[in-house]
């Protein structure tokens, strides 16, 4: 695990891992579900640090699909980048989710769901 900011979280590990990871934050979590090869998915990573300082009570997580196939399944992905905003429960469902680069509608579910 790689903290690229104190709010976003580069992770790589089991889906167990990424499970105690998010129930272990009580607010909102987003997971960004990218890979390393996408251009949208690297545009969508160099705006994470601004969501994270602009709303600090939310963990951001971002996980390379391709490294990490078993969350990449879990979580039914089949396009990419593929955002789940995700609020600690007991089963890690989201409660929101936005594939593709749409940075105002990433701000405003940001605001919706914190």
């Amino acid at each position: 695990m790689n903290v690229a900011h104190p709010s976003v979280i580069k992770f790589n590990g089991s889906l167990k891992d990424l499970s105690s990871l998010i129930h272990s934050h009580d607010g909102l979590t987003v997971l960004d579900i990218d890979a390393s090869w996408c251009p949208c998915c690297r545009r969508i990573s160099k705006m994470l640090p601004i969501f994270a300082k602009e709303h600090p009570d939310v963990q951001i997580i971002r996980v390379d699909g391709d490294i990490n196939p078993e969350i990449k399944t879990y979580f039914g992905v089949e396009h990419i980048p593929s955002l789940k905003f995700i609020k600690s429960n007991k089963h890690l469902d989201p409660i929101d989710t936005i594939v593709g680069v749409d940075i105002p509608l990433i701000k405003e579910k940001l605001l919706l769901h914190r």
